[in-house]
């Protein structure tokens, strides 16, 4: 089963995934 969710939760959910990935790529 597909769980639509509102377009600018996808975007929180998208942001947070982007930054968590740009702090593990930073040193420190």
């Amino acid at each position: 089963m597909k769980i639509e969710l509102p377009n600018d939760v996808q975007i929180f959910l998208g942001q947070s995934h982007f930054i968590k990935t740009v702090e593990d790529a930073m040193p420190g």
